[in-house]
């Protein structure tokens, strides 16, 4: 299966500079300076429901080529210098996927789960089975998803994941679509075991859409729905 490469930022912005859940207009220029470098094929942003205020924001890139030649570039320390400036803390991660990123990312609702502190050969040995499976059943309401391993690239958080980190990325109708596929004799469930051993922590978020007229397909707002406690989605 073929892979290709992407970043993703998980940030919070500075206090001063969000107000409600509009964008800072520094923080679009950030967006649109990034967009019109060479080799960013596209990108999406949202911000996590578990945890206002905090933003998911994913780029896909044409080849690891471009990204590196970006990474060299003065083009990237000038870009970056705008990035902190709006940012209260951040984390950047890069990740070789394999999957459907256009069925996911394009969704009506887009889950991330993520596994740290994984064995070495998690992502083959358990992420794989579980994400083939669950692609392969055809499911009500599923997109698509893809899997990798992340490796960060930067950040300035005091305390950041350590060991392996395996992520995928899955795209549903809606967040009720997902949870009608949970339960026991369901596939999730019955296929759940292979990611539930030889991690230390997991997590599971859903981004939120941007009611923003920026140049970025944005994450659907299908998940805005409140969650209740007893839908929670039983990664653990």
């Amino acid at each position: 299966m073929s892979q290709e490469l992407i970043q993703i930022a998980i940030f919070k912005f500075k206090p001063s500079l969000q107000q409600g859940s509009e964008l800072p207009l520094s923080f679009r220029d950030v967006c649109r300076q990034l967009q019109a470098m060479p080799g960013v094929a596209s990108s999406y942003l949202g911000e996590q429901l578990e945890r206002p205020g905090k933003w998911t924001w994913i780029i896909r890139w044409a080849s690891a080529a471009a990204h590196d030649a970006f990474l060299a570039s003065p083009s990237f320390t000038n870009w970056i210098a705008s990035f902190r400036a709006v940012v209260e803390t951040y984390i950047f991660w890069k990740a070789h996927v394999r999957g459907s990123l256009s069925a996911a990312l394009n969704a009506p609702c887009t889950e991330v789960f993520s596994a740290y502190g994984t064995a070495d050969n998690w992502l083959e040995m358990r992420m794989k089975p579980f994400a083939t499976n669950v692609d392969a059943a055809n499911l009500p309401g599923y997109h698509g998803s893809f899997y990798g391993q992340y490796d960060v690239l930067m950040h300035d958080s005091p305390n950041p994941p350590e060991g392996n980190t395996v992520s995928m990325i899955l795209g549903w109708d809606s967040k009720e679509a997902h949870l009608a596929e949970r339960g026991e004799g369901k596939e999730i469930d019955n296929n759940i075991r292979h990611v539930r051993e030889e991690r230390k922590s997991t997590d599971m978020v859903r981004l939120l859409a941007l009611p923003l007229p920026l140049p970025l397909p944005p994450f659907s707002a299908a998940c805005k729905k409140k969650k209740k406690k007893d839908e929670e989605s039983e990664w653990h």
